[in-house]
């Protein structure tokens, strides 16, 4: 009874072991890429071209007099 134990104990031990250097080597290869550090960008956002505070769309048609339109 007392060697299964001892069997159980080592076998316990040789698994945490195990488990211990492949978590090391896993972690060992987490390096933090620059593609993975702007992933949280929003896509086709042209940083470029971002102007915050700008009004999104400048756009006005205009009001003709024959139209009747208020403001002419």
């Amino acid at each position: 009874m007392a060697s299964a134990k001892k069997l159980d104990a080592t076998a316990v031990l040789g698994l945490s072991l195990v488990a211990l250097l492949l978590l090391s080597a896993a972690a060992a290869e987490a390096d933090i890429s620059y593609h993975a550090m702007g992933a949280d960008g929003v896509p086709g956002k042209n940083h470029a071209l971002f102007r915050p505070g700008a009004i999104a769309n400048t756009y006005s048609r205009g009001c003709e007099a024959e139209t009747e339109c208020r403001g002419a």
